[in-house]
């Protein structure tokens, strides 16, 4: 939760709203409007279903063992394993997320 100066915001701001800030990697996330002052806006960059709570319905479709590299790491790696080393950095376009 951040306060910041009304100026950087349309005229017709409403409290409610949810508007995406762009982080100086491009990246775009949400934020919601919270609070509008005389000279500040309160934005919210919690997930929007954060402090709620959720209902699954699941179905389980297969039972294992766990292997050796999972008990060692202390979670399941799912078909074919992973790596963990560090995730290569990825230009805006790679995922289409833009």
């Amino acid at each position: 939760i951040q306060k910041v100066p009304k100026e950087q915001f349309p005229e017709d701001i409403k409290v409610g709203s949810v508007m995406f800030a762009e982080m100086e990697t491009g990246q775009q996330i949400p934020l919601t409007v919270v609070e509008i002052g005389d000279e500040e806006v309160t934005i919210d960059f919690n997930h929007m279903l954060a402090g709620k709570n959720l209902t699954f319905e699941v179905e389980i479709v297969e039972i294992r063992e766990s292997t050796d590299e999972e008990k060692a790491h202390g979670h399941a790696h799912g078909p074919g394993g992973h790596s963990h080393s560090p995730e290569p950095k990825k230009d805006c376009a790679d995922d289409g997320c833009c």
